[in-house]
């Protein structure tokens, strides 16, 4: 029996993918961009089975992974899902430069397998399978009964972003972060208030969609490939600015806080 499952998850979760990647990438040398990367980003989703295991059986494991197959929810929430985020990047970087609306164009049947190529892959190896089942499975249902839903919701985001240390000092470039130790402290800063404020986003959708690990798993992987959707708008290149892409998934949480009066979809009521 385990006495603090929380916890106990968030240390085997950071255990897990720190040593994995000091080994991997700083030890080994080995390349982010494949099999070391990729069983990194798994860290969440183990720790968050052993822990539901040990604390509840085959059945508790079961129980976990059933919303990866819960796709019973009002088709709303597919669309915030997989077009809600990369619309607000694409709009957020047309306000910065609105020059580049001339530019449109219609995605070639090409343009579009390549992006749905690309889905596919991230969503099995660069994050979404590895870490939602932990993430919005696991510690977002105790930290909002522990903390309420918006303050709950801040704590992970944060804990996820602190989770991608380990990134950002051993691969050199990751997310931008292309100059000296200042840049990169500035790039993870901009990345951990990022998760913070899109931690906001899942946890509504997370909440409206009973629990769905489903729909997570499609935020994730729509976030991380958000940069496919900037292809309609050629001049505004291949990848958004990191503060403009923080501004706009700060200004979305936001708007989601505001308009769910600070209960991001919770039926539990915050006390003021």
């Amino acid at each position: 029996m385990i006495r603090h499952p929380l916890g106990t998850y968030l240390v085997l979760t950071f255990g897990l993918t720190w040593t994995w990647h000091v080994v991997a990438l700083g030890l080994l040398g080995l390349p982010f961009l494949g099999a070391a990367g990729a069983l990194g980003s798994f860290g969440p989703t183990i720790a968050a089975v052993v822990v539901t295991a040990a604390a509840a059986g085959r059945r508790g494991v079961l129980d976990l992974l059933r919303g990866l197959a819960q796709w019973r929810v009002r088709p709303v929430w597919c669309v915030v899902a997989v077009l809600g985020l990369p619309a607000v990047f694409v709009i957020a970087a047309l306000v910065q430069q609105p020059e580049a609306l001339g530019s449109f164009q219609v995605l070639t049947a090409g343009q579009v397998a390549g992006s749905l190529s690309v889905y596919l892959l991230v969503l099995v190896t660069g994050g979404p399978l590895g870490e939602e089942p932990g993430w919005r499975g696991f510690a977002l249902p105790r930290l909002q009964e522990r903390f309420g839903p918006l303050p709950g919701t801040f704590v992970l985001g944060a804990l996820q972003g602190l989770w991608h240390l380990p990134v950002y000092v051993l691969v050199a470039g990751y997310n931008g972060a292309t100059g000296g130790p200042l840049d990169v402290a500035v790039s993870f800063g901009l990345f951990v208030v990022g998760t913070t404020a899109l931690a906001v986003v899942f946890t509504w959708v997370y909440n409206n969609t009973g629990g769905s690990l489903l729909l997570a798993v499609l935020l994730h992987c729509s976030v991380n490939t958000a940069g496919t959707f900037l292809l309609l708008f050629p001049a505004l290149g291949a990848n958004g600015d990191a503060i403009t892409c923080t501004a706009a998934l700060v200004g979305a949480a936001l708007v989601v806080i505001a308009a769910t009066r600070l209960q991001l979809g919770s039926r539990r009521p915050v006390a003021p």
